[in-house]
């Protein structure tokens, strides 16, 4: 097996224990994202796959980085009405502290919120509701105490 299909594998394999559905790779795709002032706050590839046996999700994104510590851990966001690309799935991760920003970059967290926040007001204009938002958060959430669980005992 080559590199790459470990690190498919891999990944795939974190998406069948995380989300109970069957991946199929359709591609990656390169992220890069920057502050206002052009600093990275992360930058990489992340894969997309497509679920087959999710009840609500059809896609997912996946990709590896390092934690605080050093080690390398494997994150999955699945695509929803809010988070529809790879670059959305990494704004999520950073967002709900699951992604560290890039080199411990202490202004990245303030700097993509204030990026977020025309989206704030788009989402008030469309009129939808903090309770829909709060389910994603929560999803997303859980998602992140999963993955504290499963490096705790790793």
């Amino acid at each position: 097996m080559t590199g790459k299909t470990n690190y498919l594998s891999a990944l795939k394999a974190a998406i069948v224990r995380a989300h109970d559905c069957w991946p199929t790779h359709r591609g990656t795709i390169f992220v890069s994202e920057e502050t206002e002032e052009h600093g990275i706050v992360w930058e990489g590839p992340v894969e997309l796959f497509a679920l087959a046996g999710h009840e609500k999700a059809r896609n997912c994104y996946a990709w590896q980085c390092l934690d605080a510590e050093g080690r390398v851990k494997i994150l999955t966001v699945l695509e929803n009405e809010f988070i529809d690309s790879a670059s959305r799935a990494i704004q999520a991760a950073i967002l709900t502290g699951l992604q560290p920003p890039r080199n411990g970059y202490a202004k990245g967290l303030e700097l993509l919120k204030k990026r977020l926040q025309p989206s704030d007001r788009n989402f008030r204009e469309a009129q939808i509701k903090t309770e829909d938002l709060d389910v994603t958060i929560q999803a997303l959430k859980e998602m992140r105490d999963r993955n504290h669980r499963r490096s705790a005992a790793n």
